[in-house]
Order: C-alpha cells, then structure tokens, then sequence
C-alpha cells in the first residue's frame, strides 16, 4: 500500500512540476515526452489504487485496460485525431499505466508449477 501511495505523489509532483515549469519549454518533444511520462505514472498510480480497493479484480481490470486501450486507438484511428498529441497521449499512457500493475499482480500471484519429471 505504501508503494501505491508514493506513485500517488509522484504523479502530483509531476503534475506541479508540469505547471511551473515543463509547460513553459520550447521543445515540443521533450513536453510531450514528459507528458506521455507523468500520465503512465497516473496510471500506474490508478491501477494500484484500484487493485487496493479491489484486490480480487486484477484480472477484470487487465481485460478493461486492455479492451480500452484497442478501443480508444480505433477511435483515434477512425476519427483522424492523430495530429491531437497531447490526446494521444494521455488516452495510451494511462491504459498502459493501469495495465502495468495488473499484469505485474497477475504475473506474481500466479501458481507455481511443480516439475516433477525430472527435467533440469
């Protein structure tokens, strides 16, 4: 749970520095660069609160993240919002964000398999 809470201020911290001081640079590259990244952390911080608010439903919300990530890039695709960025971004990052810890509680609390044929 601590871990859930310093992704949380992560994301403000990164939200503030977005406002005093990213916000302001000449590289649109690099804005955007720090945008896709401060919201990937939002989402890892969502998925995280979610799956603490939820701890049985890390597989419903992998499905959801990953059904929403398809569906929001179809949408992009079909409605030719490819020159919307900032858009772009914030959509993929925080699907990707939220199926970052899903997958990754998935993947520990999986059952170990027993080899029991001797194979090395």
């Amino acid at each position: 749970m601590s871990l859930t809470g310093l992704f949380g201020l992560l994301y403000l911290g990164l939200d503030l520095f977005w406002h005093f001081h990213v916000r302001f640079l000449q590289s649109r590259a690099m804005a955007i660069g720090y945008y896709f990244a401060w919201h990937l952390v939002g989402g890892i911080a969502l998925g995280m609160f979610l799956y603490v608010g939820f701890p049985k439903g890390a597989k419903a919300l992998l499905t959801a993240s990953a059904i929403l990530f398809v569906a929001f890039n179809v949408f992009v695709i079909v409605r030719h919002l490819a020159s919307a960025t900032l858009f772009l971004c914030l959509g993929n990052s925080l699907a990707i964000g939220v199926l970052i810890p899903s997958a990754a509680v998935l993947w520990l609390n999986q059952p170990k398999k027993n080899n029991q044929s001797g194979d090395v």
